[in-house]
Protein backbone atom coordinates (compact mmCIF):
# COMPACT_ATOMS: atom_id res chain seq x y z
CA UNK A 1 0.00 0.00 0.00
CA UNK A 2 1.31 3.43 -0.96
CA UNK A 3 2.31 5.65 1.95
CA UNK A 4 0.59 9.05 1.88
CA UNK A 5 1.41 11.80 4.37
CA UNK A 6 -1.47 13.09 6.49
CA UNK A 7 -0.52 16.61 5.38
CA UNK A 8 -1.43 15.75 1.80
CA UNK A 9 -4.63 14.00 2.84
CA UNK A 10 -5.67 17.02 4.91
CA UNK A 11 -4.76 19.39 2.08
CA UNK A 12 -6.84 17.34 -0.38
CA UNK A 13 -9.85 17.29 1.93
CA UNK A 14 -9.52 21.04 2.45
CA UNK A 15 -9.49 21.67 -1.32
CA UNK A 16 -12.59 19.53 -1.81
CA UNK A 17 -14.53 21.23 1.00
CA UNK A 18 -13.62 24.67 -0.30
CA UNK A 19 -14.06 24.29 -4.04
CA UNK A 20 -16.25 21.26 -4.81
CA UNK A 21 -19.53 22.08 -6.54
CA UNK A 22 -20.89 18.89 -4.95
CA UNK A 23 -21.07 20.85 -1.68
CA UNK A 24 -23.29 23.59 -3.13
CA UNK A 25 -26.52 21.63 -2.76
CA UNK A 26 -25.81 20.65 0.83
CA UNK A 27 -24.96 24.22 1.80
CA UNK A 28 -28.08 25.64 0.15
CA UNK A 29 -30.25 22.92 1.70
CA UNK A 30 -28.94 23.76 5.18
CA UNK A 31 -29.90 27.41 4.66
CA UNK A 32 -33.36 26.52 3.34
CA UNK A 33 -34.10 24.24 6.28
CA UNK A 34 -33.06 26.93 8.78
CA UNK A 35 -35.23 29.74 7.29
CA UNK A 36 -38.75 29.42 8.67
CA UNK A 37 -40.68 30.96 5.73
CA UNK A 38 -39.00 28.49 3.35
CA UNK A 39 -39.84 25.59 5.68
CA UNK A 40 -43.52 26.52 5.51
CA UNK A 41 -43.40 26.77 1.71
CA UNK A 42 -41.71 23.38 1.43
CA UNK A 43 -44.38 21.74 3.60
CA UNK A 44 -47.07 23.31 1.44
CA UNK A 45 -45.21 22.12 -1.64
CA UNK A 46 -45.14 18.55 -0.33
CA UNK A 47 -48.95 18.63 -0.07
CA UNK A 48 -49.22 19.93 -3.65
CA UNK A 49 -46.94 17.18 -4.99
CA UNK A 50 -48.87 14.45 -3.16
CA UNK A 51 -52.19 15.80 -4.45
CA UNK A 52 -50.82 15.94 -8.01
CA UNK A 53 -49.43 12.42 -7.77
CA UNK A 54 -52.77 11.08 -6.48
CA UNK A 55 -54.90 12.80 -9.14
CA UNK A 56 -56.47 11.12 -12.16
CA UNK A 57 -55.06 13.23 -15.00
CA UNK A 58 -57.27 11.67 -17.64
CA UNK A 59 -54.77 9.64 -19.62
CA UNK A 60 -52.65 6.61 -18.85
CA UNK A 61 -49.14 7.89 -19.52
CA UNK A 62 -49.45 10.88 -17.18
CA UNK A 63 -51.14 8.77 -14.52
CA UNK A 64 -48.25 6.32 -14.74
CA UNK A 65 -45.72 9.13 -14.31
CA UNK A 66 -47.71 10.51 -11.38
CA UNK A 67 -47.84 7.11 -9.66
CA UNK A 68 -44.05 6.79 -9.94
CA UNK A 69 -43.66 10.23 -8.33
CA UNK A 70 -46.03 9.15 -5.55
CA UNK A 71 -43.53 6.42 -4.62
CA UNK A 72 -40.73 8.98 -4.28
CA UNK A 73 -39.93 11.15 -1.25
CA UNK A 74 -42.03 14.29 -1.96
CA UNK A 75 -40.03 16.47 0.43
CA UNK A 76 -36.81 15.69 -1.44
CA UNK A 77 -38.50 16.65 -4.71
CA UNK A 78 -39.63 20.02 -3.34
CA UNK A 79 -36.27 20.71 -1.68
CA UNK A 80 -34.48 19.93 -4.95
CA UNK A 81 -36.70 22.45 -6.75
CA UNK A 82 -35.87 25.08 -4.10
CA UNK A 83 -32.13 24.31 -4.29
CA UNK A 84 -32.20 24.65 -8.05
CA UNK A 85 -34.37 27.75 -8.36
CA UNK A 86 -32.75 29.73 -5.53
CA UNK A 87 -29.64 29.85 -7.72
CA UNK A 88 -31.61 31.44 -10.60
CA UNK A 89 -31.10 35.08 -9.68
CA UNK A 90 -31.50 36.21 -13.30
CA UNK A 91 -34.06 34.95 -15.81
CA UNK A 92 -33.20 31.51 -17.26
CA UNK A 93 -34.88 29.53 -20.00
CA UNK A 94 -37.52 27.27 -18.47
CA UNK A 95 -36.41 24.38 -20.69
CA UNK A 96 -32.86 24.54 -19.27
CA UNK A 97 -34.14 24.26 -15.71
CA UNK A 98 -36.43 21.39 -16.71
CA UNK A 99 -33.37 19.56 -18.03
CA UNK A 100 -31.49 20.08 -14.76
CA UNK A 101 -34.39 18.81 -12.64
CA UNK A 102 -35.40 15.88 -14.87
CA UNK A 103 -32.64 13.56 -13.65
CA UNK A 104 -34.20 13.08 -10.20
CA UNK A 105 -37.27 11.29 -11.59
CA UNK A 106 -37.31 7.50 -12.05
CA UNK A 107 -39.07 7.25 -15.42
CA UNK A 108 -37.60 5.10 -18.16
CA UNK A 109 -37.37 7.74 -20.91
CA UNK A 110 -35.85 11.23 -20.96
CA UNK A 111 -39.06 12.61 -22.43
CA UNK A 112 -41.09 11.29 -19.48
CA UNK A 113 -38.54 12.72 -17.02
CA UNK A 114 -38.71 16.14 -18.71
CA UNK A 115 -42.52 16.15 -18.75
CA UNK A 116 -42.69 15.41 -15.02
CA UNK A 117 -40.04 18.03 -14.25
CA UNK A 118 -42.07 20.63 -16.19
CA UNK A 119 -45.27 19.56 -14.41
CA UNK A 120 -43.66 19.84 -10.95
CA UNK A 121 -42.08 23.23 -11.69
CA UNK A 122 -45.42 24.57 -12.94
CA UNK A 123 -47.20 23.10 -9.90
CA UNK A 124 -44.82 24.57 -7.31
CA UNK A 125 -44.88 27.98 -8.97
CA UNK A 126 -48.06 28.54 -6.91
CA UNK A 127 -45.83 28.83 -3.81
CA UNK A 128 -44.51 32.14 -5.24
CA UNK A 129 -40.92 31.13 -4.54
CA UNK A 130 -40.20 31.73 -8.23
CA UNK A 131 -42.05 32.98 -11.31
CA UNK A 132 -42.53 31.39 -14.74
CA UNK A 133 -43.48 33.68 -17.62
CA UNK A 134 -42.86 34.61 -21.23
CA UNK A 135 -42.47 38.09 -22.67
CA UNK A 136 -44.58 37.53 -25.76
CA UNK A 137 -46.77 35.00 -27.50
CA UNK A 138 -43.89 33.53 -29.49
CA UNK A 139 -41.19 33.95 -26.83
CA UNK A 140 -39.75 31.07 -24.77
CA UNK A 141 -40.81 30.49 -21.17
CA UNK A 142 -38.48 31.92 -18.53
CA UNK A 143 -38.03 31.28 -14.82
CA UNK A 144 -36.49 33.33 -11.99
CA UNK A 145 -36.40 33.13 -8.20
CA UNK A 146 -38.33 35.79 -6.26
CA UNK A 147 -35.88 35.73 -3.33
CA UNK A 148 -32.36 37.14 -3.17
CA UNK A 149 -29.54 34.71 -2.65
CA UNK A 150 -28.20 35.09 0.94
CA UNK A 151 -24.81 36.81 0.85
CA UNK A 152 -22.91 33.93 2.49
CA UNK A 153 -24.31 31.50 -0.07
CA UNK A 154 -23.40 33.77 -2.98
CA UNK A 155 -19.81 33.99 -1.71
CA UNK A 156 -19.59 30.22 -1.26
CA UNK A 157 -20.95 29.45 -4.73
CA UNK A 158 -18.65 32.02 -6.34
CA UNK A 159 -15.55 30.38 -4.88
CA UNK A 160 -16.52 26.88 -6.00
CA UNK A 161 -14.96 25.66 -9.22
CA UNK A 162 -14.10 22.53 -11.13
CA UNK A 163 -11.94 20.58 -8.72
CA UNK A 164 -8.20 20.66 -9.48
CA UNK A 165 -6.20 17.39 -9.77
CA UNK A 166 -5.96 15.32 -6.62
CA UNK A 167 -2.89 15.55 -4.37
CA UNK A 168 -3.29 11.91 -3.29
CA UNK A 169 -4.22 8.78 -5.20
CA UNK A 170 -8.01 8.64 -5.76
CA UNK A 171 -10.06 6.11 -3.84
CA UNK A 172 -10.71 2.86 -5.69
CA UNK A 173 -13.99 2.76 -7.60
CA UNK A 174 -16.05 -0.27 -6.58
CA UNK A 175 -19.37 0.54 -8.25
CA UNK A 176 -20.79 2.93 -10.83
CA UNK A 177 -21.89 5.46 -8.21
CA UNK A 178 -18.49 5.76 -6.49
CA UNK A 179 -16.20 8.79 -6.44
CA UNK A 180 -12.43 8.86 -6.27
CA UNK A 181 -12.50 12.01 -4.13
CA UNK A 182 -12.05 11.76 -0.38
CA UNK A 183 -15.11 13.74 0.75
CA UNK A 184 -17.56 12.95 -2.07
CA UNK A 185 -19.34 9.69 -1.33
CA UNK A 186 -21.71 9.48 -4.28
CA UNK A 187 -21.15 10.41 -7.91
CA UNK A 188 -21.50 8.67 -11.25
CA UNK A 189 -18.61 7.24 -13.24
CA UNK A 190 -20.77 7.77 -16.35
CA UNK A 191 -20.81 11.18 -17.95
CA UNK A 192 -23.99 12.99 -18.92
CA UNK A 193 -27.19 13.82 -17.07
CA UNK A 194 -29.58 10.88 -17.06
CA UNK A 195 -27.01 8.40 -18.42
CA UNK A 196 -26.21 6.66 -15.12
CA UNK A 197 -26.80 2.91 -14.90
CA UNK A 198 -25.56 0.01 -12.79
CA UNK A 199 -24.54 -2.28 -15.64
CA UNK A 200 -20.91 -3.32 -16.11
CA UNK A 201 -18.37 -0.65 -17.00
CA UNK A 202 -14.63 -1.17 -16.90
CA UNK A 203 -13.90 0.08 -13.38
CA UNK A 204 -10.51 -1.66 -13.41
CA UNK A 205 -9.40 0.54 -16.31
CA UNK A 206 -10.64 3.71 -14.59
CA UNK A 207 -8.83 2.75 -11.38
CA UNK A 208 -5.65 2.12 -13.37
CA UNK A 209 -5.81 5.52 -15.11
CA UNK A 210 -6.62 7.22 -11.78
CA UNK A 211 -3.60 5.63 -10.06
CA UNK A 212 -0.92 7.10 -12.36
CA UNK A 213 1.00 9.92 -10.61
CA UNK A 214 1.67 12.92 -12.86
CA UNK A 215 3.73 16.11 -12.66
CA UNK A 216 3.89 19.48 -14.37
CA UNK A 217 6.79 20.39 -16.68
CA UNK A 218 7.88 23.49 -14.76
CA UNK A 219 10.61 24.46 -17.25
CA UNK A 220 8.12 24.39 -20.11
CA UNK A 221 5.69 26.54 -18.11
CA UNK A 222 8.49 29.06 -17.44
CA UNK A 223 9.52 29.15 -21.09
CA UNK A 224 6.25 29.16 -23.03
CA UNK A 225 2.79 30.66 -22.65
CA UNK A 226 -0.53 29.33 -23.86
CA UNK A 227 -1.51 30.93 -27.18
CA UNK A 228 -4.95 32.38 -27.69
CA UNK A 229 -7.05 30.13 -29.99
CA UNK A 230 -8.08 31.60 -33.33
CA UNK A 231 -11.78 30.92 -32.61
CA UNK A 232 -11.71 33.58 -29.85
CA UNK A 233 -13.10 36.39 -31.99
CA UNK A 234 -14.98 38.73 -29.65
CA UNK A 235 -14.30 40.55 -26.33
CA UNK A 236 -16.56 38.29 -24.22
CA UNK A 237 -14.84 35.12 -25.40
CA UNK A 238 -11.44 36.74 -24.85
CA UNK A 239 -12.33 37.69 -21.26
CA UNK A 240 -13.50 34.14 -20.58
CA UNK A 241 -10.31 32.70 -22.08
CA UNK A 242 -8.06 35.05 -20.06
CA UNK A 243 -9.95 34.16 -16.87
CA UNK A 244 -9.51 30.45 -17.63
CA UNK A 245 -5.74 30.93 -18.21
CA UNK A 246 -5.33 32.92 -14.97
CA UNK A 247 -7.26 30.29 -12.98
CA UNK A 248 -5.14 27.56 -14.58
CA UNK A 249 -1.85 29.22 -13.62
CA UNK A 250 -3.10 29.56 -10.05
CA UNK A 251 -3.74 25.79 -10.05
CA UNK A 252 -0.27 25.16 -11.54
CA UNK A 253 1.37 27.21 -8.75
CA UNK A 254 -0.61 25.43 -6.03
CA UNK A 255 0.35 21.98 -7.37
CA UNK A 256 4.04 22.86 -7.58
CA UNK A 257 3.97 24.22 -4.01
CA UNK A 258 2.39 20.92 -2.87
CA UNK A 259 5.27 18.89 -4.31
CA UNK A 260 4.34 18.75 -8.00
CA UNK A 261 2.76 15.29 -7.91
CA UNK A 262 -0.92 14.83 -8.65
CA UNK A 263 -3.57 12.46 -10.01
CA UNK A 264 -6.33 12.96 -12.56
CA UNK A 265 -9.69 11.21 -12.26
CA UNK A 266 -11.50 9.63 -15.20
CA UNK A 267 -15.04 8.71 -16.27
CA UNK A 268 -16.69 6.95 -19.19
CA UNK A 269 -19.42 8.18 -21.51
CA UNK A 270 -22.45 6.06 -22.40
CA UNK A 271 -20.45 4.45 -25.23
CA UNK A 272 -17.68 3.36 -22.86
CA UNK A 273 -15.08 5.88 -24.01
CA UNK A 274 -12.80 7.11 -21.23
CA UNK A 275 -12.47 10.83 -20.55
CA UNK A 276 -10.12 12.69 -18.23
CA UNK A 277 -12.02 14.81 -15.67
CA UNK A 278 -9.70 17.78 -15.82
CA UNK A 279 -10.62 21.40 -16.49
CA UNK A 280 -7.46 23.36 -15.71
CA UNK A 281 -5.17 20.36 -16.30
CA UNK A 282 -6.06 17.52 -18.66
CA UNK A 283 -4.31 14.91 -20.76
CA UNK A 284 -7.06 15.53 -23.33
CA UNK A 285 -6.72 19.31 -23.51
CA UNK A 286 -5.15 21.39 -26.27
CA UNK A 287 -1.52 20.92 -27.37
CA UNK A 288 -0.15 23.24 -24.68
CA UNK A 289 -2.08 21.55 -21.86
CA UNK A 290 -0.98 18.12 -23.01
CA UNK A 291 2.65 19.23 -23.28
CA UNK A 292 2.88 20.53 -19.69
CA UNK A 293 2.02 17.11 -18.18
CA UNK A 294 4.75 14.55 -17.42
CA UNK A 295 4.79 11.24 -15.62
CA UNK A 296 5.85 11.85 -12.02
CA UNK A 297 7.88 8.62 -11.90
CA UNK A 298 10.42 9.09 -14.67
CA UNK A 299 12.72 6.39 -16.06
CA UNK A 300 15.68 6.84 -18.37
CA UNK A 301 15.32 5.13 -21.73
CA UNK A 302 18.94 4.18 -22.38
CA UNK A 303 18.78 2.00 -25.44
CA UNK A 304 16.76 0.19 -28.06
CA UNK A 305 15.97 -3.50 -27.48
CA UNK A 306 17.83 -5.75 -29.91
CA UNK A 307 16.09 -8.45 -31.89
CA UNK A 308 16.98 -12.02 -30.90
Amino acid sequence: MQYVSMDKVSAQESVEHKYSKHNIEGTILKTIREYEPFVGMINEGVDLVLQWADTDHGYASKNRRASEVYDMNPKKIVEQVFILTLQIQEAHLFTNVVGQLAGIFPHETKIAKAKTAADILALLCDLDFYDIWKDGKYESLKIQCNYDMPEHLARFIKQTKYLPPMLVEPRKLKCNSDSGYLTIDHDSVILGSGNHHNDDVCLDALNLFNSVPLALDVELLKTYSEMKPEKIDNPDKERQWKSMVMDSYAVYRDLVKQGNEFYLTHKVDKRGRVYCCGHHISTQGNSFRKAIINLANKELVDGVPTKR
